[in-house]
């Protein structure tokens, strides 16, 4: 494509924003959120569960998505992070995070997760 043209413009900012580790961190930490309401969608629109099986698959999920908020969860997802970006060669200096200890930060830093 030449040099001026919009759609090159485009896919190289796509290209730039998904080389970027915390791109990554995103979408893995959305997947483990939007995971369980997948679940819990599937099981609300089956014409076969009961209404108290439903309840019951609505309090599976509220549990999960409360489990997340635990810094050991957040370990687990970073750790995996970590492994992807190695082998695909991203970046860590762009990974940014709020610490309550030091406010905004990159990763490297961070030392109270660890």
């Amino acid at each position: 494509m030449a040099p001026g043209n919009p759609l090159a413009a485009r896919a190289a900012g796509l290209q730039m924003q998904l080389s970027r580790v915390s791109t990554l961190l995103a979408l893995k930490m959305s997947l483990c959120i939007f995971k369980p309401l997948e679940m819990l969608s599937h099981a609300l629109q089956s014409s076969f569960h009961t209404i108290s099986g439903m309840m019951r698959a609505v309090d599976e999920m509220k549990a999960e998505l409360a489990a997340l908020r635990f810094v050991e969860e957040f370990q687990t997802v970073l750790a995996e992070t970590t492994k992807q970006q190695e082998s695909m060669n991203l970046h860590l200096r762009d990974l940014r995070i709020f610490c309550p200890h030091f406010g905004y930060h990159s990763l490297q830093l961070c030392h109270c997760l660890f």
